[in-house]
Order: C-alpha cells, then structure tokens, then sequence
C-alpha cells in the first residue's frame, strides 16, 4: 500500500478526529452480538453521542479515574466481549468475510521500526496484533493482550 511511496518520519493512519477515520481500514464486529460488539465514534469526555439501539456502551469498571483524564475529543471506540470477533484492519480487507484467520497477503509497506497506540485504560481485557516482515521478507506476527490464554 505504503510501500511505494516516499515515507516521513511520522505517519498517521489512524486520527478519530479525520473526517475519514477508518479510511485505510475495514471494519468487523461479530453479528451474532448485536447489543455487545460494535465500532463506533464518540466524544471521550461524555460518551456521546449514544450508539444506536440495541448497541450499549460499557461502563468503566474498577478505580475511578480522574475526569481531567479523559480527552474532550472523538475517539474511535471498540467493544466486544470476545477479543476475536471485533477488529479494525488495515490494508482493508476487500472481499470475504473479513475474518481474522484468512490468509493476506496484503501489505501497508510502512518501514518504521516502531508503532505507537494511545489507549484509555477501561479495566477491562483487550488485545492487538501487528503484522511485521523483516528485511529478508519473513513474515511474523506481535500479539499483545492484557490477559494469557493458555
């Protein structure tokens, strides 16, 4: 996707507050929870607007945080009760179901040795992957989760 082009030293792929946030993305939350598992937009601070029924937001279990924390700007939200069933993925998947476990050979091209996620601690279990191939084109993939599964 990326690979092509003449990369800066900073790249964005996603901004919540882009009139396109999930532009370079496709999105999958798992059908058969309806009221559980969904990706949406909201105002971090108020958690506004309210999603559309039958879709409810958690509520932040555990200390509570201090207000001047949260962020007076949109941020995407992910929820989901299961991990696997509720993503973004970039290249976006065109075609298919959209499932984790297909086989892609689809790449952004991006060559920084580094990632950066900013993400508010809800108390609750989540987990991301990263897709990397090295300079000899192995592929490999980082998983982290705030849980283990053994």
């Amino acid at each position: 996707m990326f690979s092509a082009s003449v990369q800066p030293s900073t790249v964005s792929l996603l901004s919540s507050t882009g009139s396109d946030p999930l532009g370079l993305f496709s999105a999958h939350a798992d059908p058969s929870l309806p009221a559980d598992s969904f990706i949406c937009s909201l105002n971090d601070a108020t958690s506004k607007p309210t999603p559309p029924s039958p879709q409810s937001i958690i509520t932040v279990q555990g200390p509570s945080e201090d207000p001047d924390y949260a962020l007076d700007q949109t941020v995407l939200h992910l929820q989901s009760p299961t991990v696997r069933t509720t993503f973004i993925r970039s290249p976006p998947r065109v075609g298919g179901s959209g499932g984790s476990t297909e086989a892609s050979h689809e790449h952004l091209g991006l060559k920084h040795p580094w990632i950066h996620l900013q993400v508010r601690n809800m108390h609750r279990e989540w987990a991301f992957e990263v897709g990397v191939v090295d300079q000899s084109g192995r592929e490999g993939v980082v998983r982290c989760a705030t849980f283990q599964v053994w």
